[in-house]
């Protein structure tokens, strides 16, 4: 035989044919089916390991993994903070119920960072096709009542801070009463945001008193209020519109509790010293004739957190 026996060619080794499902006997389809490689295999975004084959070729009988989809992982990790932030607006919300308006800064604050990129993407995300989206939409319903919350105390807060105009008349100034009467509004905690003393004409008086036209004593109102010097002012706070008006008194004197401005320094009302905005309006409207929009300042006093502190 010789080496050129011992040369032949090792023959090809053949794998075992399927056998049908009903029959022992071998498929001739079979041996025409070819295994698909690596590359022709698909594969989705995280599939787990494919099930491990025998010897044989065979799948083995272990379960069959569900493949994780992009759609899934995106709505997991939206569920999961959608709560997060429910839960830390609610817990703050309930923290905080003594303290009306100071809790109520601190959970809108709360929920502001909590919930930025959350609340806005509740209306995509209920547009996509994922099997848990009757969860996230009921995530997303406990994350409402904390944004509505955050909208209602930003609003309330913002009324709060108001401006208002007060005003010393020709009297309280020839009178020297124009630090007894800053005195009282800074003790009490409001805040200067413009100051002016200036002469007004009579036709500025007279659209100062418009709301006072039809009086038989509008003329020698505004003659009295541009027969000198008066010191304009605009003060910031919580309530200042109506507590400036507790601090100043009613309009008579005579009538005016002791502690006010006028229940203490004035006689009569023809010389009742000082003048203040009734309401919200009134007061926009004064300031806008009197000051100028670059007159008035913005700025944070050292003395806010001593005042509006929350313990």
């Amino acid at each position: 035989m010789g080496g050129a026996q011992a040369m032949k060619r090792i023959p090809r080794i053949k794998f075992p044919q399927r056998h049908s499902k009903h029959s022992g006997t071998t498929s001739q389809n079979s041996q025409h089916q070819k295994t698909p490689s690596a590359e022709e295999t698909p594969r989705t975004f995280f599939s787990r390991s494919p099930p491990s084959m025998s010897v044989a070729g065979k799948a083995s009988d272990q379960p069959k993994r569900t493949p994780v989809t992009q759609e899934e992982i995106e709505s997991i990790l939206m569920n999961s903070q959608i709560c997060r932030s429910a839960s830390r607006a609610t817990k703050s919300l309930f923290t905080s119920s003594s303290r009306a308006f100071s809790g109520g800064r601190a959970a809108a604050a709360a929920a502001t960072v909590s919930l930025r990129g959350v609340v806005p993407s509740l209306a995509t995300y209920g547009r996509t096709k994922s099997r848990n989206s009757s969860t996230g939409w009921i995530s997303g319903i406990l994350a409402l009542p904390a944004a509505a919350y955050m909208l209602q105390e930003q609003e309330a807060h913002a009324a709060e801070m108001e401006r208002t105009f007060i005003a010393i008349k020709p009297d309280g100034v020839q009178r020297g009463l124009i630090s007894e009467i800053l005195s009282r509004f800074e003790r009490k905690g409001f805040k200067l945001v413009a100051i002016k003393i200036v002469v007004p004409s009579k036709d500025f008086a007279q659209k100062h008193y418009h709301d006072l036209k039809e009086r038989p004593f509008f003329n020698g109102l505004c003659g009295f209020l541009s027969s000198g010097p008066v010191v304009a002012m605009v003060w910031e706070g919580e309530g200042v519109i109506k507590y400036g008006r507790k601090l100043i008194g009613a309009t008579d004197p005579q009538k005016s509790e002791p502690g006010t401005i006028r229940g203490d320094l004035a006689v009569v009302v023809g010389r009742n010293i000082i003048h203040g905005s009734d309401g919200p309006e009134t007061a926009k409207d004064e300031i806008k004739l009197w000051f100028k929009p670059e007159e008035l300042v913005r700025y944070t006093s050292n003395a806010e957190k001593w005042i509006y502190g929350v313990n």
